[in-house]
């Protein structure tokens, strides 16, 4: 195989069906529209041409591997992927079809071994490090290493160890709050703006802002204040009341806390009752 012809199965099968070609004929006829397409796909890949439903998988991703097929354990499927030489969880979504046995999400079929055997790192056979204990720390390293995205972040994420695979699960209580991937790697609408929808919504608050319409007028008088809120802070957005909450104009504004801990805590304060804790948001 050339370095001019796509190195990967996948690769070549999603240019293919990108050009609407629908049979071996037509590839025979169309492949060179596509200059890294091989003129003979069944050879350049044949290593798993077979398992991957030949022409049927390769033109429409139609696989023949059956869940009986998959590999049983995750021991299994480990071996399996370190033997292909797979370097992450980008790689390994463009490269599990090469073994018809690998499933194609390994952490949810394997659900009950993923955490304990250390996730991504301990599937590919990398060493297991203790990941940040916090927020703050993962978001520092990110930043350091200047990783602008989040496919950025798992293509790069082996550069520290100690940065978790799927920092949105790690620090959930504090992703949203903190402005999702935006606010993790100080990017986007988040660049020298408040980093929360809590600071955000104070300030446009003491601006007296009173509808969206004011605010898109209005909220260039704090250059810390994002142009669009609702994409600045979407995971908080979309919990609370929209522009009512962030604008403190609805009578029963929701109140977000960092913890179970903090709201139960601000609930009994105030003498509310279990059936009425839903106005109190985490």
């Amino acid at each position: 195989m050339t370095e001019s012809t796509y190195k990967y199965w996948l690769h070549a099968s999603h240019a293919a069906i990108g050009l609407g070609i629908k049979s071996k004929r037509e590839y025979r006829r169309r492949y060179k529209e596509d200059p890294l397409l091989p003129k003979f796909p069944e050879e350049y890949y044949n290593d798993i041409w077979k398992s991957n439903n030949e022409w049927d998988g390769f033109l429409t991703h139609r696989s023949n591997r059956r869940a009986d097929q998959i590999y049983q354990t995750w021991g299994q499927a480990s071996k399996a992927a370190q033997r292909l030489g797979i370097k992450n969880s980008s790689d390994y979504k463009q490269r599990y079809w090469e073994d018809s046995c690998l499933p194609r999400n390994p952490d949810n079929h394997y659900a009950s071994d993923w955490r304990k055997n250390g996730g991504i790192d301990g599937f590919l056979g990398k060493p297991v490090v203790s990941h940040y204990d916090t927020w703050e720390e993962a978001a520092e390293s990110a930043r350091k290493l200047k990783m602008v995205s989040a496919k950025d972040y798992v293509n790069r994420r082996d550069r520290d160890l100690r940065l978790p695979g799927k920092p949105e699960e790690k620090y959930r209580t504090e992703w949203g709050k903190r402005g999702g991937w935006q606010g993790f790697l100080d990017t986007g609408y988040l660049k020298n703006k408040y980093k929360t929808w809590d600071l955000a919504s104070k300030a446009a608050i003491a601006l007296n802002i009173k509808s969206a319409e004011q605010y898109y007028r209005q909220y260039k008088k704090d250059p810390k204040l994002p142009r669009s809120p609702q994409i600045a802070y979407p995971e908080i957005w979309r919990d609370a009341n929209g522009w009512k909450d962030f604008l403190g104009t609805t009578s029963r504004r929701k109140i977000f806390f960092a913890s179970y801990a903090e709201a139960s805590q601000a609930a009994r304060a105030l003498g509310i009752t279990s059936q009425k804790l839903s106005l109190i948001h985490i």
